[in-house]
Formats: structure tokens, C-alpha cells, sequence
């Protein structure tokens, strides 16, 4: 599911499809209540904050429960990035990352501290990713920057 939903972020964030939000609302309806119905919600919400700015806050709302989770904080993080708001960005990426450690949440964290002038942290944040992702570990997930277009994504985003 947290493929899935980087993925569809990666997607959005290159450009998008204007069929993506039809294949998205498919998927949410063919699996209404399954964590892969989250994973549509946050992309679905990305691809509209892309296309026509401002907040989410009721998908954000939905998607947390109650509780912080990661889509939610992303979206928040994202609706910031879209907004020009660094800080408020910053912010909710470095909340996304405490829940997550995955390389698209890291290199957009390091993205955002380098934007709030955090430049010392930004780099070894990005290096200490990089050097994360070409370690090849048997007993762990691999994340090497081949193995999918949101670790390529994640790897090169500077």
C-alpha cells in the first residue's frame, strides 16, 4: 500500500493524468474500507491540490482517524509545498517522517530543510539517504534507487 501510494505521489508530482483520478476513485470503490483505499484518498487528494491548489482537511481528517498517520501529515506537508509556506511544510514533513521512514519522506524532508535554510542538516540527511539506499541488506527490504520509481524519485531529489 505505501508503494502504491508513493508511487501515484511520484506520479502527481511529474505531472499526473487526468485519468488517474478515475482509476484512483475505481480502486476506492471497488475497496471501500481496505488500507489501499487510503492510499487512493491521499494520491486522489494530491492530484486535486495539484491541479487546483489548497487544503484537504476533511480527506486529512478521514485519513488520520482521530491519530496522526503519515498520508495525513504528507498532505498537509504537500498543501504547504504547493502554497510556498516552508516552514509549515517543513514541519509536516518532519511529523510524516517520524511515522515513516521511507525514502521519498526522507529526500522530501531534506528538500524542505534545505528550503527553511537548514542547508548543514539537508545535506548529510540526503547523504545519509543516499548511502541507506545503495547498501544492499539480504534480511531487508531493498531500496536501491532501481528497484522503483518512488526510491529513483526519492534518490535524486535534491
Amino acid at each position: 500500500v505505501g508503494e502504491c501510494a508513493e508511487a501515484g505521489a511520484v506520479l502527481v508530482r511529474l505531472g499526473g493524468d487526468p485519468s488517474l483520478l478515475a482509476l484512483l476513485a475505481a480502486v476506492q470503490q471497488q475497496h471501500a474500507g481496505a488500507p489501499v483505499s487510503d492510499a487512493c484518498a491521499f494520491v486522489g487528494a494530491l492530484a486535486d491540490i495539484a491541479t487546483n491548489g489548497g487544503r484537504r482537511q476533511a480527506v486529512e481528517t478521514a485519513l488520520a482517524r482521530g491519530g496522526d498517520n503519515v498520508f495525513a501529515a504528507l498532505l498537509a506537508a504537500f498543501t504547504h509545498e504547493r502554497a510556498g509556506e516552508l516552514a509549515d511544510n517543513q514541519t509536516w514533513l518532519a511529523r510524516a517522517a517520524r511515522m515513516s521512514a521511507t525514502p521519498m519522506t526522507k529526500a522530501l524532508l531534506a528538500r524542505s530543510l534545505r528550503g527553511v535554510g537548514r542547508t548543514d542538516e539537508a545535506t548529510q540527511l540526503r547523504d545519509a539517504l543516499r548511502r541507506e539506499m545503495r547498501t544492499f541488506r539480504l534480511r531487508s527490504r531493498l531500496q536501491h534507487p532501481l528497484l522503483g520509481p518512488e526510491l529513483a524519485f526519492a534518490f535524486v531529489l535534491d
